[in-house]
């Protein structure tokens, strides 16, 4: 079943979700395992669709997938506090329909790329913070982990409390982290500081680094036919062993 559904209203604009599941019922008692996407584009730009192929990958192995539209900077999102605000609303959401859409709710995980990487790890930091549930795991494509960087201050001026590096606790969820070595937008040396550190509050992270590549480079058409099956191997895996975690 392909549909989109309605998440939140913000100032007379509704928010929507592409969700994708199975008509068939889940193999486990419990439910399916669920993931939400959140697209990347700097918080500016981009569509839900960009994690499409992978959501049919995963929908195909019994998850329920959903892509998730959030407001834009320059749009309608007056700071990346709303970008945020907005992804935890669909993670309410999320839960909301467990029993809708027979999800399992302690197999929910949050995905993303770049800034929606960002969206996903602040989804978990949060909901720690909020006594949300905490994602099962996280999915991180050439993630934003540090807002330090010069090429981020501009909009995380007055937003210390968005910044990854800065809310590391060992609560946070298991994470695993696809990069290119020459990205040139989150730079490999960023996300390996953060990677130590992660590691540094007991949290198990799992870092893949594709020599050579650079920022994106597991979008659709981007990689070689050679190297997006080695990326779709590696989200398969990572959905495999959370299936088989509740087998």
């Amino acid at each position: 079943m392909n549909r989109v559904e309605s998440y939140v209203t913000r100032q007379g604009l509704e928010l929507t979700i592409h969700v994708n599941v199975s008509d068939e019922l889940p193999s486990h008692a419990a439910g399916r395992p669920a993931v939400m996407f959140f697209h990347g584009g700097g918080w500016r730009n981009g569509v839900p669709e960009q994690f499409k192929p992978f959501a049919q990958q995963l929908t195909e192995m019994g998850w329920f997938t959903g892509l998730v539209q959030y407001r834009l900077l320059g749009k309608t999102a007056s700071s990346v506090q709303d970008c945020v605000d907005d992804a935890l609303a669909a993670w309410d959401w999320l839960h909301s329909q467990a029993a809708r859409f027979a999800i399992d709710p302690r197999r929910c995980c949050c995905s993303g790329g770049s800034a929606g990487g960002h969206l996903a790890i602040m989804v978990a930091v949060e909901s720690h913070r909020t006594l949300r549930p905490i994602p099962a795991q996280l999915l991180l494509f050439n993630p934003v982990v540090s807002t330090d960087s010069p090429r981020f201050s501009e909009d995380f001026k007055y937003l210390p409390q968005l910044n990854p590096m800065r809310r590391l606790t060992p609560a946070l969820p298991p994470m695993t982290v696809l990069h290119g070595q020459n990205d040139e937008i989150v730079l490999l040396s960023e996300v390996e500081t953060f990677t130590n550190a992660v590691r540094a509050t007991g949290t198990q992270i799992d870092l893949h680094v594709y020599p050579d590549q650079t920022h994106g480079f597991f979008n659709l058409g981007r990689a070689s036919e050679q190297l997006y099956a080695d990326i779709n191997q590696k989200v398969a895996s990572w959905a495999s062993r959370i299936i088989l975690s509740r087998e």
